[in-house]
């Protein structure tokens, strides 16, 4: 199937909410304030000029009302040059800046054209038709020294699906993302309860309906079925850690797990704590984050330092609409947003901080495969409604500059045809819609290629 670029005449990405201008944000960002620094040496009689104070001079020589020069102060300033210069990849030259030869000048060109160039990556998504209606969940696979690495740094995409005979089919997006899927498998006799998981080796396992796990070596060629005793309904979530496989049972509440997929599975009960589980993700460093949804909408962090054998569980949140997460290398933090539009980050899964509440993302569903973080980006689905000429805009919300402003990028089908699912893998971003496959342009530097599934 050729790959082609999006249509030209649907609706086109703009600005829905702010601009972003900084490409590599790093937190914890911190700055020096005056005011609380220096009590009672720092005027506050310019609040909107100066909101934490401006410098002052002595009311008399001597009486210790003038701001002092201080090292703090001054390392606030080479803090912020540094930072320029680095985040614009320069080494200072030595030589004292001046109009006409400035590197700072330069580390500001050099930091807006980076800018500029992500959010092109982000307006300018490739459409690659699948073929068929059927194909619509979509995961990374986490090939050889992929699983634990963060998902920006997985190496392949799976595509999968109900056919019109229900089967489940395969396609792999393989390498760097330019090559369009390669060979539709079927792996078992009926459609997806969810969306595929793989392990180190690339075994990729996932629920069907009819209550059974099934998974296959060999891209979908030849399937085989997994036996997890007490599994009665299906598992609607899999996933798996280093040396773990997990699988969720919405019916019971249950997470079942175990070392091996022909080993024994244990199964821990939830409760009303996990409705669904809707993301699993790692730091690269030993620490798990699963994302769960209770009933009533609650979103719940389950948190596991010894690769999934045990997991203790952190309230962040609460939205009937759900919740979805990723893990940033970019900013070393994971994220999740909900619909609610908060924006939650945390260093380490057990203590959480409210960057932002966007109300433009108010109502919108998250869900499985609903946020991605690759880069500086942080993206989630937009589906919005008809405009008054009929058409759709359906595309994904995403910030450069954790959370502080957000754009929209509208780039799939102008019909009501939802995307459905959007992961970070290969230095991009991909989202379905069922029927075609939606790639941006590159916003991280994409791994190594390997060759297979």
């Amino acid at each position: 199937t050729e790959a082609t670029p999006a249509r030209s005449d649907r609706p086109r990405a703009g600005v829905a909410f702010g601009f972003s201008s900084s490409p590599t944000l790093k937190v914890k960002s911190m700055a020096l304030n005056p005011s609380a620094a220096f009590p009672g040496q720092i005027s506050t009689f310019d609040p909107t000029g100066y909101p934490f104070g401006k410098a002052q001079n002595d009311v008399s020589p001597g009486d210790g009302q003038g701001t002092p020069l201080e090292a703090a102060l001054v390392n606030d300033l080479f803090g912020f040059q540094q930072s320029l210069l680095s985040a614009a990849g320069l080494t200072p030259s030595g030589t004292p800046d001046k109009v006409g030869a400035s590197q700072y000048l330069d580390a500001v060109k050099v930091v807006s054209r980076k800018s500029q160039q992500l959010h092109g990556a982000l307006q300018q998504f490739i459409r690659t038709d699948l073929g068929t209606t059927g194909l619509s969940l979509l995961s990374p696979i986490q090939q050889t020294i992929g699983i634990g690495a963060p998902g920006n740094r997985q190496k392949s995409v799976l595509v999968s699906g109900a056919s019109s005979g229900g089967a489940l089919f395969i396609n792999a997006l393989l390498n760097d993302g330019t090559v369009p899927p390669t060979g539709t498998n079927t792996l078992a006799g009926d459609y997806p309860l969810s969306a595929p998981a793989s392990d180190s080796t690339g075994t990729i396992f996932c629920g069907i309906h009819g209550g059974g796990v099934v998974k296959s070596v060999d891209g979908g060629v030849t399937p085989s079925s997994v036996t997890i005793t007490g599994l009665t309904t299906g598992a609607q979530w899999v996933g798996c850690t280093a040396s773990r496989f997990l699988a969720f049972e919405r019916s019971t509440q249950k997470i079942y797990q175990a070392a091996s997929l022909g080993g024994t599975w244990t199964a821990t009960t939830l409760g009303s704590i996990a409705d669904q589980i809707t993301d699993l993700m790692t730091n690269g460093a030993g620490v798990w984050v699963m994302i769960s949804v209770a009933i009533g909408g609650a979103t719940y962090a389950h948190r596991s330092v010894n690769d999934g054998v045990t997991w203790s569980s952190v309230s962040i949140s609460g939205s009937a609409n759900g919740a979805g997460g990723a893990w940033s290398e970019e900013l070393q933090r994971f994220v999740v947003l909900d619909g609610l539009g908060k924006l939650w980050t945390s260093p380490d899964g057990a203590t959480w901080t409210l960057q932002k509440t966007v109300a433009a993302l108010v109502g919108l569903p998250f869900g499985q495969n609903s946020v991605a973080a690759v880069g500086p980006a942080i993206a989630c689905i937009a589906n919005r409604g008809a405009n008054a000429l009929g058409k759709y805009a359906q595309g994904v919300a995403y910030t450069l500059d954790l959370g502080a402003t957000w754009n929209e990028s509208y780039f799939a089908a102008t019909t009501n045809k939802p995307l459905t699912n959007l992961i970070a893998a290969n230095g991009r971003l991909y989202a379905t819609d069922g029927a075609a496959l939606y790639q941006s342009g590159v916003l991280a530097a994409p791994p190594s290629l390997f060759t297979g599934v």
